[in-house]
């Protein structure tokens, strides 16, 4: 079942996963909605409802702007994370 509000759209960014137990993890998103995303994240594993940082750029005018917000994760596989972001929305896309 899927427990999204809003759906989700594909849409592939790099993004840097901050995880205390193993430091810094680079990832690409495959897609995104208003509330989380999935991060592809080969060969590593997070565990369900961990707490994270993710940080990424986003358009702002002709520059790009640096975000970090917390992100709790939902779901982990093989091929990444799913990530609910947490008291945080995107309204970039």
């Amino acid at each position: 079942m899927d427990n999204r509000w809003t759906g989700r759209i594909k849409h592939c960014m790099n993004v840097v996963i901050h995880y205390s137990p193993i430091g810094l993890v680079s990832g690409k998103t495959r897609d995104i909605s208003l509330q989380g995303m999935f991060v592809e994240l080969p060969n590593i594993y997070l565990g369900s409802d961990e707490d994270i940082e993710i940080s990424f750029s986003v358009p702002y005018g002709k520059n790009a702007q640096s975000t970090c917000v917390k992100a709790r994760v939902i779901h982990s596989s093989d091929n990444g994370v799913g990530l609910k972001l947490q008291n945080y929305e995107l309204s970039y896309f």
